[in-house]
């Protein structure tokens, strides 16, 4: 019962995570919010991206240890480079960028 509470906690926090780095209050369809974008007090509503040499544009750089770590919880971004067909993300994986989150605008 103890291990149980302690998952449920687990999930709870991973999930409620992941929603705030997606900043989105309602659907996310295709790595596009259709709800409400919510940015903090700090945020100048512009993200910054990190760019591979084959033009790519990504949201985290995953190079950086503190990215790769926010990277891992941020399941709009690891789903955004699922399902995408951007033929510059491995163009930049060849050269040692590794960039996650791609954007494809």
């Amino acid at each position: 019962m103890k291990k149980t509470l302690i998952l449920i906690g687990l999930l709870s926090i991973v999930v409620s995570t992941g929603i705030v780095s997606a900043r989105c209050v309602g659907p996310i369809v295709n790595g596009e919010c259709l709800g409400t974008e919510v940015y903090g007090s700090d945020d100048d509503s512009s993200e910054e991206r990190y760019s591979g040499s084959s033009g790519s544009s990504y949201q985290y750089d995953l190079n950086d240890p503190k990215d790769r770590n926010a990277y891992s919880i941020d399941l709009d971004a690891q789903r955004r480079d699922q399902m995408s067909t951007d033929p510059g993300k491995s163009l930049d994986e060849k050269s040692g960028q590794r960039g996650g989150g791609i954007y494809d605008d």
